[in-house]
């Protein structure tokens, strides 16, 4: 346990230098430590590397070439799993990493592929918003990073997304292109990025009025926009019927069945959110100076919605996580549009302890995805 909140703490000691100094050397050192730790790791540490990763890399060695590694299969559980069923890039990325022979390097790699883009997005915001680096990457360390060692082809998919957002809100369409490409060929639910960057241009126009004539009331056009994108994610989520529509509308009938149920209150998926729900009131009088102010808000309640999908099978809240991953840049956004500098230390000094808990209570003491305690592999 100890080593994670060590390299955690090293980790974000340089990327605060490099937010100091600017100097890219100490953010490429604050990258390395939890690559390195993610590199070393023996295959225990994680539930999907003996799930998939172990077994694909052992295949890729054996293979006489790519196109053999592609047939090849084994048996999981109850079925056949083939090469082929699993995203092409992240099929190549294992295939480059065995005839290198080295298993430490994919799991390196993947956590690079990761944290790089992570890291991309929130450094475009620093002249912004003073720390966003240091504190989104606290917030991606307790909350994400033990989930990644295990969620590993979702969670490439999920940062290149993230990514991709920025892109496309920069407007660098040829990088926004390519970087959403590459999401889905490490894990193709990265298509539901579409939808939130969908909802991002509806929220992002400029503003308006509507009136309605029978009450004659003016009413802002992005308000009713967020509402109405907020009711369409809170049918989706209690409307068992809504969801195998669209599961089936956009040929994902694969994974019906991790959503396919009624779903009932989870309490233990609401207390992740309480900390932004928080922040969201302390800033709500200035919540007008920030720039995505609608679109933040669309990302908090949505994924207080779709988290509850958590109660018809645990795999069905991994579609909020594309919502919330969003949290690593709302959270330093919150804390540095605060009035007062008491205030933000306040406020981050209350977030950090109450996520520092929850990664002790979610990967320590529960055990989830299969992170703690950690064990270095042994280099034969």
């Amino acid at each position: 346990m100890v080593i994670y909140l060590a390299f955690f703490a090293l980790s974000l000691c340089f990327i605060y230098f490099y937010e100091k100094t600017q100097i890219k050397f100490f953010m490429l050192i604050g990258i390395a430590f939890p690559v390195i730790l993610a590199a070393l790791r023996s295959d225990v540490v994680g539930t999907d590397v003996r799930v998939y990763a172990e077994q694909l890399f052992d295949m890729a060695v054996s293979s006489n070439s790519f196109n053999d590694f592609t047939r090849m299969h084994w048996y999981s559980v109850w079925r056949y799993k083939t090469v082929s069923e699993f995203e092409i890039g992240y099929v190549i990325l294992v295939y480059v990493c065995a005839k290198l022979h080295s298993f430490a390097l994919l799991l390196g790699l993947t956590q690079f592929l990761t944290l790089y883009p992570i890291s991309m997005v929130l450094d475009k915001y620093k002249k912004r918003y003073s720390g966003i680096m240091t504190i989104g990457l606290s917030i991606y360390y307790l909350l994400f990073y033990n989930m990644s060692l295990n969620m590993m082809r979702q969670w490439i998919a999920m940062a290149m997304m993230l990514l991709a957002f920025q892109y496309f809100k920069d407007g660098s369409n040829k990088y926004f292109i390519i970087t959403f490409i590459i999401a889905i060929l490490f894990h193709k639910t990265a298509i539901l990025g579409l939808f939130i960057i969908m909802a991002y241009k509806f929220l992002n126009k400029k503003s308006g009025t509507v009136v309605l004539k029978t009450v004659q009331n003016t009413y802002d056009l992005k308000k009713i926009l967020l509402l109405c994108l907020i009711l369409i994610i809170f049918l989706l989520t209690i409307s068992n019927k809504f969801r195998l529509s669209l599961i089936n509308a956009f040929h994902f009938s694969e994974y019906a069945t991790y959503i396919d149920g009624e779903v009932t209150l989870s309490l233990n998926q609401l207390v992740v959110d309480i900390p932004i729900i928080f922040l969201l009131i302390s800033i709500w009088k200035f919540r007008k100076n920030i720039v995505d102010n609608y679109f933040y808000v669309f990302c908090i309640f949505s994924n207080i919605f779709l988290s509850q999908l958590a109660s018809v099978m645990a795999y069905s809240s991994r579609i909020s996580l594309y919502i919330s991953v969003f949290k690593i840049l709302i959270v330093p956004v919150y804390i540095s549009s605060m009035s007062s500098k008491l205030q933000k230390y306040i406020s981050l000094l209350g977030v950090i302890m109450f996520y520092l808990l929850y990664w002790y209570y979610t990967y320590v003491i529960n055990g989830i995805d299969a992170t703690v305690p950690y064990v270095f592999t042994s280099f034969k």
